[in-house]
């Protein structure tokens, strides 16, 4: 499962990227292990820019993977049920209610949680939810206090023998990546990033 996290942040790394291409089948496919590729995703979050395109993009890339839409106004989950089709499905769920979270989880094998704004969050409620459950979790977070927070949860999460990973959205984690790709381009003497540019452009 540690290997799938991985495997998704750069799922969502290439979903980004891609954000504005034409919306055709991409042959592009990610083939997961066997023992994950049927696994089920719940993304918090999941009918907002960030939850929203991770979802398309997993059922785009990864269109084994059973995907549930987690949010509060069921017309906006039923509504991205619709665009996403096969394999997906909406659970109405509040993330400040702890009870309402683990019942969610129930039967999940990883969560996303993409319900920001993290700057407003007092505690790591989807973790410890996650911890208690044994759900292996990623979030997109980009406030530093909730991502130190969420740090503090290590030896919880490794006795829970899950994998947690912290700020894997676009700021800080894909264009933190990206500021080292670019550096380490020109420290190897290269005057130019059009390699860079064309990595990026393929489809």
């Amino acid at each position: 499962m540690a290997r799938f996290c991985m495997q998704l942040n750069t799922t969502l790394a290439m979903a980004f990227a891609k954000e504005n291409t034409e919306q055709k089948s991409n042959p592009n496919r990610v083939e997961l292990p066997e023992k994950v590729k049927n696994s089920r995703i719940l993304i918090l979050g999941g009918t907002g820019r960030v939850g929203g395109s991770t979802a398309i993009a997993l059922s785009k890339f990864c269109p084994d993977l059973s995907i549930i839409i987690g949010g509060r106004n069921r017309e906006k989950g039923t509504a991205m049920v619709a665009k996403l089709g096969h394999n997906s499905e909406f659970a109405e769920v509040d993330i400040d209610d702890n009870k309402s979270l683990e019942a969610t989880l129930n039967g999940v094998d990883l969560v996303v949680h993409a319900a920001g704004p993290f700057q407003q969050a007092e505690k790591c409620t989807v973790l410890e939810a996650a911890v208690q459950t044994k759900t292996a979790y990623i979030d997109v977070c980009d406030d530093m206090s909730y991502s130190r927070r969420a740090k503090s949860y290590m030896n919880k999460a490794l006795d829970a023998a899950i994998p947690a990973i912290t700020t894997g959205g676009i700021y800080p984690g894909v264009s933190n990546g990206s500021q080292e790709y670019i550096t380490e381009i020109f420290d190897s003497g290269m005057n130019s990033i059009s390699t860079f540019e064309e990595e990026t452009d393929q489809p």
